[in-house]
């Protein structure tokens, strides 16, 4: 896999707790570099940052809900020199016995390559089927597998990981979804923190 491999989100659809359904159709949306969402209101730029946000925690290990039940599907398109490929990850999240049990699947261009719920994950690089391993059911599976074998699940991860979410209200207050690197009580090192990231 090449260093300017790069995965752009394309699309996004979701069915969440209260049974309502979403989809956000996303022209070119690159975690690589600073982002500027435009659009009109009530278009779904705020859902999509939340959505992106939820499940930037679950892959950063910050404290999750509980009772969240979620089916969602992110479609990108992984660009690597002049090749471009497809792929699709669905995420389902169902609370049972007090926690949240994942179950996944992966497409790339039109093939499935990890699906948690078959027990099935490819080897990209011997294009083989893996036989024998474990998939927590607790956390999303593919945080636990970091291996260049399977380079799509790591650029999805790597994706998911890079969201960091700041938003501010009226009173100009500032919110930083990240424990790593925060601004300080009078907000004046946030130039600092955005760089650093």
């Amino acid at each position: 896999m090449s260093k300017k491999t790069r995965i752009k989100l394309k699309a996004y659809n979701a069915k969440e707790k209260m049974g309502n359904q979403y989809h956000i159709q996303i022209n070119d949306f690159s975690i690589s570099d600073f982002n500027l969402l435009i659009g009109d209101n009530a278009q779904g730029k705020t859902r999509l940052l939340r959505m992106l946000n939820y499940i930037s925690s679950l892959f950063t290990g910050r404290p999750r809900a509980i009772a969240t039940t979620l089916e969602t599907t992110f479609r990108f398109d992984q660009i690597s020199g002049k090749e471009r490929h497809q792929i699709t990850y669905k995420l389902h999240v169902q609370p049972q016995n007090g926690r949240n049990i994942f179950k996944e699947i992966i497409v790339k261009n039109g093939k499935k390559i990890f699906s948690t719920a078959e027990k099935l994950l490819y080897d990209e690089t011997e294009s083989k089927n893996i036989k024998e391993f474990f998939f927590p059911r607790d956390r999303p599976a593919i945080l636990s597998i970091d291996d260049p074998k399977f380079a799509t699940i790591k650029l999805i991860r790597e994706f998911f990981q890079r969201v960091i979410y700041i938003s501010s209200s009226k009173n100009r207050d500032l919110i930083m979804a990240s424990d790593e690197v925060v601004p300080n009580s009078e907000g004046t090192n946030v130039n600092w923190v955005l760089n650093n990231w």
